[in-house]
């Protein structure tokens, strides 16, 4: 599932990624690549599972779009052109479900209405909420939406107070506790490192908060 938060607040909006990816059948990490994508200098597209259609959606974001207004406006066909792509690619999926599920989050600054604003899509519904959303989280396994759900409505009252440090790590160390059934594979699923960008009216600045030295290529996460 790997983690994925976002804060949008009066005068920017604050993203949190991790950068590990499992494989489907063993559960070992597969990568540890960053998650998030720049669209020109006012957008961020953050992925978060099946990893095909999520980087054929990056792909096409970026091709198609010049900034975040243009990545707002455009998503809806880039979204379906990836369904129908899934669908005609495998036709017997049940790319609906895990482990076939595929989000993206479009999270920066818009400048023709002056704020910072993120918007979620899925492969469960087939589009977005149609309104931006002010505070938004999800990874981990089994035993982790009471966390991110906490860290929703907090944040979603209060968005200045919201600070990466205090407030994404130590949810992010939480979704890593948790574990995900794959299949006949239990195992833990987020790591690498964390990606905190931050998007305003002056553009995007990231940086990497938080590092688990301990997670490596073609082994299972060691989350305790």
């Amino acid at each position: 599932m790997s983690a994925l938060a976002f804060v949008c607040k009066s005068d920017r909006a604050e993203i949190l990624t991790d950068s590990l990816s499992v494989d489907s059948e063993d559960g070992r990490v597969s990568d540890l690549g960053s998650k998030q994508v720049f669209v020109g200098s006012s957008g961020v597209v953050a992925m978060n599972g099946w990893a095909l259609p999520c980087d054929l959606f990056a792909a096409l974001a970026v091709e198609n779009c010049s900034d975040f207004d243009d990545l707002v406006n455009r998503t809806p066909e880039l979204w379906d052109l990836v369904g129908r792509a899934v669908r005609a690619e495998f036709p017997q999926e049940r790319y609906r479900y895990e482990p076939f599920i595929y989000v993206a989050a479009l999270v920066g600054w818009s400048a023709s209405r002056r704020r910072a604003e993120g918007y979620m899509f899925d492969s469960l519904t087939g589009g977005s909420v149609g309104r931006p959303i002010t505070a938004f989280a999800m990874g981990g396994g089994n035993d982790g939406a009471e966390d991110t759900l906490a860290f929703i409505r907090r944040f979603y009252r209060e968005p200045e107070e919201f600070n990466a440090q205090r407030d994404g790590i130590p949810l992010f160390e939480k979704m890593r506790q948790s574990s995900t059934d794959l299949g006949d594979v239990v195992c833990h699923t987020v790591g690498g490192s964390i990606q905190h960008s931050i998007v305003s009216a002056s553009g995007i600045k990231d940086a990497s908060i938080h590092t688990w030295a301990a997670d490596r290529l073609g082994e299972r996460v060691r989350a305790a």
